[in-house]
């Protein structure tokens, strides 16, 4: 047995014990660096809840810039008067592969699902408002979900970028940046080329949140440094994004008087007589479908190129994006298109059925896209509009207002929809009927004074006609002088109080019952 005590088999086997407790000590560290797991489809509300860190454990602060980067940027803003988008149909689409653009993504989808509401945790969006849906897409989604969209928001990571992220540790600190784009399904090119689309639409840009991720004396781990830094920074960019029309509490939905529930977009008739799903758009290997959008009149899918070129071939050929989109399209049923540097133009070859254009603009970036159709029975829909608005049905007036400048629809039926507007209009009504040749003073004050309260105008109105102040306190929205200058305010049917206003800092909107206190409005009934 002396063998043994000249053996090296002793010291092997110890060195083999320390390197596999020293394996595992570095792997439980390593756990969690890559964040969370996301994928593709509607966020699911079954995921066990994690509280976040304490902010005295790990300290974040956040700061909001606005920024190019992600922005679907367009030429004019397609907000109208009062019309406000709801935000229950939401894409989030994560830009690259970073762990800290999964975090604040996920995070996100917490807040707009209700989650964060739920677990008593700081959230932008107010419990009664939750519950929306939430479509997620990872960087390497491929195939186009069947699924409403309203809202698209892009996310991505600055800085630090890729292996910078391998430099942290958890609790030593950080500064990050990720930047966020919001824009709707549609963009304004696929707008004015159907000229069907209702009025209101989103504020498109992009904002930079700079987070500083303080030291920690505190064992953290990776898991709960991506809840805790992913929500800090989902929160202040979904606050700055909401832009004065952050998700809107349901007033009294069974009375159905309410602006809010005039206008929203899940009411019965919107569906009218769209019986299915849109179908597939055109996939190219360059191209990015981020969720389709059906109104009452139009549908398609909006979507993007990220790239002007990428390489095609193993010897590095590089060609134009556009060119393999094209390609495809010379594949379907789709005519040459017409061209130029800004935008690439389809038509169905047929003219008839689901799509009738596509539509690539050109940015910064790459290019925007949209297939759209409209609905092959659409003046007559909008006539049934006309119809039920004569005999006081308030959602077929709502879908009069909100398409009254649709270039599309023939003056035969403007003419006599603005007339019916023009009994007792309430200020989202004045807001439209005021951008008629047509209009009159009282209606062109008005609409000059809403933009302006709504921060589409930066010159401030003249005194708004008396004539033009109908006080009905029926849920509808209408103008009022206060002593801080023009309001905008309603009452719903629970006497939940809404205004809009202006201050020196800018527009302002405030929903509930301090909602008048803060415009300046002395009172109401």
């Amino acid at each position: 047995m002396n063998w043994l005590r000249n053996s090296w088999l002793p010291v092997v086997t110890m060195v083999i014990i320390l390197g596999a407790a020293l394996a595992l000590l570095l792997k439980e560290h390593e756990h969690g660096r890559s964040g969370p797991a996301v994928q593709p489809g509607i966020y699911p509300m079954t995921e066990r809840f994690l509280p976040s860190l304490e902010p005295s454990v790990l300290p974040v602060l956040c700061s909001v810039t606005e920024t190019e980067g992600l922005a679907f940027r367009e030429q004019r803003d397609d907000r109208l008067g009062l019309e406000v988008v709801p935000w229950d149909e939401i894409a989030i689409a994560i830009e690259d592969h970073h762990p800290l653009t999964r975090s604040v993504a996920k995070a996100m989808a917490e807040d707009l699902t209700g989650i964060l509401a739920r677990n008593d945790t700081n959230a932008a969006t107010p419990a009664a408002a939750a519950a929306h849906l939430v479509v997620m897409l990872p960087a390497d989604t491929q195939s186009p979900l069947p699924l409403m969209v309203r809202r698209v928001l892009r996310v991505r990571t600055v800085a630090p970028m890729g292996a910078d992220l391998a430099k942290l540790a958890p609790n030593t600190g950080a500064q990050l940046t990720v930047e966020v784009g919001i824009h709707d399904a549609l963009g304004p090119a696929a707008i004015a080329q159907v000229g069907m689309m209702p009025s209101g639409g989103i504020r498109q840009h992009c904002i930079a949140v700079q987070a500083e991720v303080g030291a920690s004396q505190d064992r953290i781990d990776w898991p709960h440094w991506h809840l805790t830094v992913g929500r800090a920074i989902a929160r202040d960019a979904l606050l700055a994004l909401f832009d004065g029309t952050g998700p809107e509490v349901p007033w009294d939905e069974a009375a159905d008087r309410t602006q809010a529930v005039l206008d929203r977009h899940q009411a019965s008739n919107e569906a009218l007589a769209w019986t299915s799903l849109p179908g597939n758009p055109p996939n190219a290997s360059v191209d990015r479908w981020y969720g389709s959008w059906q109104g009452p009149l139009v549908r398609g899918w909006g979507g993007a190129i990220i790239g002007r070129t990428v390489p095609v071939t193993k010897e590095g050929t590089i060609v134009p994006t556009i060119d393999l989109l094209n390609k495809v399209m010379g594949k379907g049923r789709w005519q040459d298109p017409e061209q130029d540097e800004e935008r690439w133009l389809w038509r169905s070859i047929k003219e008839e059925g689901d799509f009738e254009y596509a539509i690539a603009s050109a940015r910064a970036w790459g290019w925007r896209l949209s297939v759209l159709g409209r609905h092959d029975k659409a003046l007559e829909i909008a006539v049934g509009w006309l119809t039920g608005a004569e005999q006081g049905d308030q959602r077929d007036r709502a879908q009069l207002r909100r398409h009254l400048l649709a270039q599309g629809l023939p003056n035969s039926w403007r003419e006599p929809a603005a007339k019916l507007l023009r009994t007792k209009p309430d200020a989202a009504e004045m807001a439209v009927l005021g951008r008629l040749p047509d209009a009159t003073e009282a209606e062109q004050a008005a609409s000059e004074t809403i933009d302006w309260i709504r921060g589409l105008s930066q010159d401030k109105p003249m005194p708004v006609p008396a004539q033009a102040l109908p006080a009905d306190w029926d849920g509808r929205p209408f103008l009022i002088s206060t002593a801080n200058g023009p309001a905008v305010v309603s009452r719903s049917a629970a006497g939940l109080d809404q205004a809009w206003w202006r201050t020196d800092e800018g527009p302002r909107h405030a929903l509930g019952d301090a909602a008048f206190a803060s415009a300046g409005v002395a009172a109401g009934p």
